[in-house]
């Protein structure tokens, strides 16, 4: 568990650098006695910020060589239709190499193996906390929002073991697109829900035949009107032999 006593640390104010197109922030906490704990965020033009925790010569502030971490989040309101929204939401996160999710209320879900990263997914958009390498466990606990401003809060401690003076994280804040998603290679694209339960099977169709004809229709033009009717007619012609058989 990392902790430290305030008095015993100095708090270097953020220092901005830039590194071609990335924008690199870094805070840094130096001991009396020649230690550092350096939080350096790594904004790239991207949805994912990088976030790379070092711990120089203080080791010490570790316990059983294990990181404790905890990370707060809050889902404010973005759409007019409330209700429609938190039914929309949901609290998501890869435990085992498999993705698994739970409906917007006051739950909590306790992570006894390793979770790779923890999300709280909205109806267009979505904030996750992301490990390089695995969190070895923790848990997550949420709240429903009992006003109208407030989709859910929720709070995640996670532990993390330490072998490497600095830690890798990533911080995402973006849609919840497909694509954008899929790009990371860490199954965060499961939180766009492509069809469940008696419609999982529609998830195939959407993954290899919509999402795939929706971009290269999109490639022709930047009216998404254009684009939503031209899928439209597409998904009606080749359903057509099943809706007027004969």
């Amino acid at each position: 568990m990392l902790q430290f006593r305030a008095k015993d640390f100095h708090l270097c104010t953020g220092e901005i650098t830039k590194v071609g197109d990335d924008q690199v922030i870094t805070y840094q906490l130096l001991g009396k006695d020649g230690s550092s704990v350096t939080h350096k965020f790594t904004v790239k033009p991207d949805y994912m910020i990088d976030f790379d925790l070092s711990i120089n010569g203080a080791n010490h502030l570790l316990s059983n060589n294990t990181l404790f971490l905890t990370w707060q989040n809050k889902a404010v309101r973005q759409q007019k239709d409330l209700s429609y929204e938190r039914q929309q939401s949901q609290i998501g996160y890869r435990k085992d190499g498999d993705y698994e999710h739970s409906s917007i209320g006051t739950d909590n879900e306790e992570f006894k193996t390793s979770v790779n990263w923890v999300a709280v997914k909205q109806q267009f958009f979505a904030s996750a906390l992301v490990a390089k390498n695995n969190f070895s466990g923790g848990s997550m606990s949420w709240v429903a929002a009992a006003d109208d401003k407030t989709i859910v809060s929720a709070t995640a401690n996670l532990r993390l073991p330490v072998t490497n003076p600095t830690i890798q994280f990533g911080l995402y804040y973006g849609p919840t697109d497909y694509k954008t998603l899929k790009k990371y290679g860490n199954d965060m694209e499961d939180m766009v829900n492509l069809g469940t339960g008696m419609w999982a099977f529609v998830k195939y169709i959407n993954r290899w035949i919509v999402i795939p004809v929706f971009d290269l229709l999109a490639k022709w033009t930047t009216n998404y009107g254009i684009v939503i009717l031209l899928l439209t007619l597409f998904i009606r012609l080749i359903t057509s032999p099943l809706m007027y058989p004969g």
